[in-house]
């Protein structure tokens, strides 16, 4: 009997801290989203480009870089500003969807801030229909 509870008296603390390493706690975004991060374009043209522009607002205090956007493949594209975002500044990220192929697509952009290690996803949606 004591054994046993030598035993679980040692795994339990030992399990704990394995899991809280690998749980680590989520830091506060460095960004407000000033609107929904998903856009729904509804129906659009073929081959007519579409575009939207998603806005933020820096509250961290502190200038803020984007240091890089990814897109989901290449039908998607962004643009962003690569100049510091100043503290309680609104900046935007322009996401564009090409629209060459029918039929409906949802895609996303992750945005990474520097110094916030999950990135931001942005997501865009709509149904591609011929002319």
């Amino acid at each position: 009997m004591t054994y046993k509870r030598i035993k679980i008296g040692i795994a339990a603390p030992l399990l704990w801290m394995l899991l809280s390493a690998l749980v680590e706690p989520q830091a506060p975004s460095k960004v407000i989203w000033l609107e929904e991060v998903e856009h729904d374009f509804g129906d659009v043209w073929r081959e007519q480009p579409v575009r939207h522009a998603f806005t933020f607002r820096n509250v961290s205090g502190a200038p803020l870089y984007i240091d890089n956007v990814r897109t989901a493949c290449g039908c998607t594209g962004t643009i962003w500003s690569r100049e510091p975002i100043a503290p309680d500044s609104v900046s935007t990220i322009l996401v564009e969807y090409d629209a060459r192929q029918l039929g409906y697509f949802r895609k996303y952009a992750r945005v990474y801030f520097r110094g916030q290690r999950k990135a931001e996803k942005l997501w865009v949606s709509g149904f591609v229909v011929q002319e």
